[in-house]
């Protein structure tokens, strides 16, 4: 019984030996495991952390730069998924690697909710994010990490690190791991991971937890169905011993023996399965230090057969390239003195490649002291020597690529001590190179800064700087800043709170950018200043939108709101009537050929009413096509230069009368000498028949007379035109009659005439006096005689034949008049100096050197213009340009046209005429025609008279007269009443003849003194035709 008893604690001290153990076993893999998971995923996130850091000091993220980066930490992490970019709005915008990972491309992750909860977190916190599990757009399960890249709260976007689940963990546990212990990780309640599915998590069993950024994972370690059977078999076989003991109480010495032989053997096979699942290996060297044992899995780490490692030497596979001699020599040294050594790492050469070993041992000795050999672990670092040796190696050249940065760069510690500071940060603290060494306290820093003078402006508040400056740094919510140094320089300041204690500090040299802000502001407020004062415009023609700068208002005294109304209607509106068409034919052209400059002179109506003149110059820009689309300009007030200008021609001009008045006077001298001889001589006459030669003469001084004032008005473009439609060949053929008795007999004269000469509208008495000036200065540059030209011909010009600086005529169809003589030429330095009053060449008494002033004068106010060319010795040609016109009358109305066919004795017309002696000759003149005629010498006296006699069928008045009422005063006042009456308007002088009034109408006639008494019927009869075609019809004039 006792037997019984002993045999039953024995087993249950057994079991509970076994049970314990494999506790110990369980919790020491457990341990294990969760050390390397969390330093695998420990590891991965500080490099994508890192990697963030890199991307938020670059300016651009560009896609080559973003591959070139994460293709490192792929090469070195090979158990990434991807590695992402996701933009602010999180899309994801880059892949990385593309195969395998496309369909995330472009992917919205707000739509879905743990990624969008996740991104939300990330940004509102700054912190790297870590989402639960969750079933990946690659396909399969996984967990996501998103690292927030933000300066400040402009945030730029996100780095995505996916991770699949299964890849990861394997990772971990290594290739043996499994076989004897089962592993689940659980974030939260979610299993995350599971090695075996059938493992029993229960009472033996080892939890650990480990943190992955902001989650907490749950790792669970528990024995496989296997290792719990081999462990109950064990126990089996106990009880089978012990039956065996009861039943042969004679064997149980022998029994207990083979027992704990047993039992030896199963603590044997524990412990290789402890080795197995562990990622260290076991090993044990003899006393010669030879490979006697090690456990499972360094032979594949070899690649040799067990039976090919045991009795190999230490140090049988060692590198010896590997640069380790000084460490070997340390750890021989050990050995010899059989000192234990931990964790030993060198390099072995297996296959050609270089693998890592990290070794650690302790002696082993008898009881009697005698050295046996070493036992140990050994576990392959490869692959963390490897990582370790790149990150180092991007850790160099991240720390490269600081130091060569154009910004200043420095980084310091949790206590805020300097830890490095790139050359910049060096090179803008030279002055103080002591404070710029590692370990050196900010705030020292800063104060060495201050009393160099780095600062400007600092005297007497050195301390104030230094106090707003440290609470501004330390400040969670501070902003990037920037301070101006005494040395001019001005830098933008970031300084960047770290996760793990520190600052970072980045400067950037804005001075230029700030100098040039600040000249561009200056610029700018240059520009609005010159805008306000100058007048441009920019037209958009494909809208029609039209832009006058507020100065263009400002000066024509319109507020914005009239001028927008203005420009609404029309800017033409405000143009002065005599210029919109030559401005809109202008423009017209202008737009047309965008390559031309346009460039006119035109009045606009200020707000009183007055009108200012202004030059408008521009350019039009052009699309693809050559269409214009934009037209753009200045205006400039030139009202004061033409003014000048008006007062020098007037000043001109008021010097050019004085010179002609000597010249006047001897031809006005000699006219009156005719006239009044021969009015003596009519005053001596017998009888009747022996006067007529002497009126006759008298006549004709007259008509001379009042042909050379034409001629004078003519030369000052003040005489009044009387156009009509002429055929240019029909008057020079009827000019024809006199060219012989102005020309010696030594010119020959040749006519040749356009047989389709286009018609022009022009006065055919100042005409011919052009062509008779042109012929006379023609006979006098051939005294030898030569050859006298006269031809016409039908031109076009077109805007590139004008010269637009001395031409004003417009581009169109013109009939050409020219003169050419064989004389002596004229020189080419006083080409441009014949038409200005009295040049000539010519010797004194042998001209005025008026004539080609009058021609010129004449051919403006027609319209047209006159051209020369010379060639000195060889001819000389004047060509005038008439403008062409066509009607269906091209003739000429003959003189003796112009007596109509009389009105009835009883009709009565009202004269007015201040001269006396001209009322009374107008007055008598009109009574023996058989009209009655009432007089009067005012425009008041006319007036009065008429508001007791208004029975009148015509006016006849002067334009000039005494009093308060002019001629064209009295017009209106007697039209008011009577709307119906003609006027006949006589003036002395051109200009009055052509004041613009509202009494003057267009079917009124106009009269130039002395007036021929065929010249006054024939005003008359056409005044009183008017009015008959006025008239209402009578009711006789319809039957």
């Amino acid at each position: 019984m006792a037997t019984v008893a002993a045999s039953v604690f024995f087993l249950s001290v057994q079991r509970g030996i076994q049970t314990e153990r494999l506790v110990s076993e369980t919790r020491v893999v457990g341990s294990n495991f969760a050390a390397r998971l969390e330093t695998h995923v420990a590891t991965r996130l500080r490099a994508g952390k890192l990697l963030g850091l890199d991307f938020l000091r670059s300016d651009e993220l560009e896609l080559g730069s973003f591959r070139a980066k994460t293709k490192l930490l792929h090469e070195l992490f090979g158990d990434f998924q991807a590695l992402n970019w996701v933009d602010a709005q999180g899309v994801i915008r880059i892949v990385t690697p593309e195969e395998g990972n496309i369909q995330a491309l472009d992917l919205n992750l707000n739509d879905l909710p743990i990624p969008s909860a996740a991104l939300a977190r990330a940004a509102e916190t700054g912190e790297m994010q870590v989402t639960p599990q969750i079933t990946l757009a690659q396909g399969g399960l996984g967990f996501v990490v998103y690292v927030p890249v933000a300066e400040n709260t402009q945030r730029k976007g996100f780095l995505n690190i996916v991770f699949r689940t299964a890849p990861l963990m394997r990772t971990a546990l290594g290739d043996d791991t499994g076989l004897s212990y089962a592993f689940r990780v659980l974030d939260g309640d979610d299993v995350f991971f599971s090695s075996e599915k059938d493992a029993d998590f229960g009472d033996i069993m080892h939890e650990s937890r480990i943190a992955v950024g902001n989650r907490e994972w749950r790792l669970l370690t528990a024995p496989t169905p296997a290792r719990l059977r081999d462990a109950s078999n064990l126990i089996d076989e106990a009880i089978l011993g012990f039956g065996v003991l009861l039943a042969a109480l004679t064997g149980l010495l022998s029994r207990l023996v083979i027992d704990r032989q047993h039992s030896l053997e199963q603590s044997r096979t524990r412990f290789l399965d402890f080795a197995s699942a562990s990622s260290d290996w076991f090993w044990e060297r003899d006393d010669t230090l030879r490979l006697t044992w090690f456990s499972r899995g360094i032979e594949d780490f070899f690649g040799v057969s067990r039976e090919q490692l045991i009795g190999r030497s230490r140090g049988a596979f060692r590198d010896p390239e590997a640069g380790d001699d000084d460490a070997w020599t340390t750890h021989l040294s050990d050995l010899e003195a059989r000192r234990p050594f931990r964790d030993f790492l060198y390099a072995v050469r297996v296959d050609g490649q270089r693998k890592w070993l990290r070794v650690s041992g302790a002696p082993r000795f008898d009881s009697n002291g005698v050295f046996l050999g070493y036992r140990g672990t050994a576990s392959d670092t490869t692959e963390l020597v490897r990582s370790r040796s790149e990150v180092e190696q991007a850790n160099a050249r991240l720390a490269e690529a600081v130091e060569g940065l154009v910004e200043t760069f420095s980084l310091w510690d949790d206590e805020d001590r300097l830890v490095f500071g790139n050359r910049a940060f060096r090179d803008l603290n030279k002055t103080i190179p002591e404070y710029t060494v590692p370990g050196t306290p900010f705030e020292t820093y800063l104060r060495a800064g201050v009393d160099e003078g780095q600062m400007t402006d600092l005297e007497g508040r050195e301390d104030d700087f230094m106090a707003r400056s440290l609470a501004q740094r330390y400040d969670p919510d501070a902003q990037p800043f920037e301070i101006e140094r005494s040395d001019g320089i001005i830098l933008r300041l970031h300084e960047q709170k770290l996760e793990q204690g520190g600052i970072v500090t980045v400067g950037l040299d804005v001075t230029r950018e700030r100098r040039n802000e600040e000249a561009l502001r200056k610029s700018q407020e240059r520009l609005a200043l010159a805008v306000q004062q100058l007048s441009i415009w920019d037209w958009d023609l494909r809208t029609d939108k039209l832009y006058m700068s507020p100065g263009f208002a400002t000066h024509l005294g319109y507020s914005a709101h009239e001028f927008e109304d203005i420009k609404s209607a029309s800017i033409t509106s405000i143009i002065h009537p005599d210029d919109v068409d030559r401005y809109q034919a202008k423009l017209k052209a202008h737009i047309e050929d965008p390559r031309s400059i346009f460039s006119n002179e035109h009045q606009f109506r200020t707000k009183s009413g007055a009108y200012k003149w202004f030059l408008a110059i521009g350019q039009t820009i052009v699309d693809d096509t050559g269409q214009a689309i934009r037209s753009t300009g200045v205006l400039t007030d030139i009202t004061k230069r033409v003014e000048l200008e008006g007062q020098l021609r007037q000043a001109q001009k008021m010097e050019a009368i004085g010179n002609l008045t000597g010249g006047v006077a001897h031809d006005f001298n000699n006219l009156l000498a005719v006239i009044l001889g021969n009015l003596e001589l009519i005053k001596e006459a017998d009888n009747v028949n022996s006067i007529v030669p002497f009126v006759n003469a008298g006549i004709e001084a007259t008509n001379r007379g009042a042909d050379l004032v034409k001629s004078m008005l003519g030369f000052a473009r003040r005489s009044r035109l009387q156009p009509m439609v002429v055929d240019l060949n029909t008057l020079l053929q009827e000019t024809k009659t006199w060219f012989g008795r102005a020309l010696p007999e030594n010119v020959d004269v040749e006519f040749a005439l356009a047989t389709d000469l286009w018609t022009t509208k022009t006065d055919p008495a100042l005409a011919q006096n052009a062509v008779l000036n042109l012929v006379l200065n023609a006979r006098d540059a051939m005294p030898s005689g030569g050859k006298l030209t006269v031809e016409t011909t039908n031109v076009t010009l077109g805007k590139d034949d004008l010269d637009v600086e001395s031409e004003s005529i417009a581009p169109g169809r013109y009939a050409v008049l020219a003169v050419t003589d064989t004389g002596e030429g004229i020189p080419q330095d006083n080409l441009d100096a014949i038409f200005q009053p009295f040049f000539t060449t010519k010797p004194p008494g042998s001209g005025s050197g008026l004539s080609l002033s009058m021609v010129q004068g004449f051919m403006k106010q027609s319209g047209g213009m006159v051209r020369v060319s010379s060639d000195p010795q060889v001819a000389t040609t004047f060509r005038l340009f008439f403008p062409a016109v066509f009607a269906q009358d091209s003739t000429r109305v003959a003189e003796t046209d112009k007596i109509l066919r009389r009105s009835a004795p009883t009709t009565r017309i009202f004269l007015v005429e201040d001269e006396d002696a001209v009322r009374g000759v107008l007055a008598e003149t009109l009574c023996r025609a058989g009209y009655t005629v009432q007089t009067a010498r005012s425009g008041d006296a006319a007036y009065a008279d008429w508001q007791t006699d208004h029975d009148f069928d015509l006016l006849i008045t002067d334009i000039v007269m005494p009093g308060h009422l002019q001629g064209t005063d009295l017009a209106r006042k007697l039209r008011e009443r009577h709307p119906r009456l003609p006027v006949v308007f006589l003036s002395g002088y051109a200009k009055e003849a052509t004041v613009p009034d509202n009494a003057l109408r267009s079917n009124d006639v106009r009269l130039m003194k002395p007036v021929s008494k065929v010249d006054l019927f024939a005003a008359v009869e056409t005044a009183l035709a008017e009015k008959a075609r006025a008239r209402p019809p009578r009711a006789d004039d319809l039957t």
